[in-house]
C-alpha cells in the first residue's frame, strides 16, 4: 500500500512537472528570437537533467520513518546556530544548489524571475507533500523556502550571464 502511494506521489509531481514543460514549451514556439529558441533541445536536456537530479536526491526512500518539520524557519536557524554542524550545513545549502539550474534552464527558457520562483516553488511544494509518502524521508517547509530561493538564484545568474 505505502509504495502504491509512493509511485502515486512521484506520478503526480512528475505529471506537475510535464504541465509545466508544456506550457514552457508553448512559449518557446511563440517566441522564437529567444537564446532558448536557439538551442530548444540542449535546453530540453538540461531541463530533464535537472528535474532528473531532484527526483533523485529527494523522492528515493531511504530507511527511517516520517519526518515532519513545519515550523518556518527552523532547520535554517537550526543549520547556523552554534555548534555548527557540517550536515545540517550541507543541508540548507544543497537545497539552495540543487534549484539553480533548474531556475538558470527556465529563465533561458523564457521565464522572467517571477515566475521562474513560483514554478520552482510549486515544484519544491509538490516534491515536498510527496515525500510525506516516501518512506524515510522528511518533509520541511524550510526545503520550500531553500528550494525557490536556489531557483531564484539561478533565474538570476542566467539573467546577467553573456549571451553567445
Amino acid at each position: 500500500m505505502r509504495l502504491n502511494l509512493y509511485a502515486a506521489g512521484v506520478l503526480l509531481v512528475l505529471g506537475g512537472i510535464a504541465i509545466a514543460a508544456a506550457v514552457t514549451g508553448r512559449r518557446r514556439a511563440a517566441s522564437l528570437a529567444t537564446a532558448g529558441a536557439r538551442y530548444p533541445v540542449r535546453l530540453d536536456l538540461a531541463l530533464l537533467a535537472s528535474v532528473a537530479a531532484i527526483i533523485a536526491v529527494t523522492l528515493v526512500p531511504t530507511h527511517g520513518g516520517l519526518d515532519l518539520h513545519l515550523t518556518p524557519l527552523e532547520d535554517i536557524i537550526d543549520a547556523f546556530t552554534p555548534p555548527l554542524e557540517r550536515s545540517q550545513l550541507l543541508k540548507v545549502v544543497g537545497n539552495v544548489v540543487l534549484f539553480v539550474p533548474l531556475g538558470a534552464v527556465l529563465h533561458v527558457r523564457g521565464l522572467d524571475l517571477k515566475k521562474a520562483v513560483l514554478a520552482g516553488f510549486v515544484i519544491s511544494a509538490g516534491i515536498e507533500a510527496t515525500q510525506l509518502l516516501v518512506p524515510g524521508r522528511t518533509t520541511s517547509f524550510d526545503d520550500v523556502l531553500l528550494n525557490t530561493l536556489g531557483v531564484a538564484v539561478g533565474s538570476a545568474i542566467a539573467a546577467v550571464a553573456p549571451r553567445r
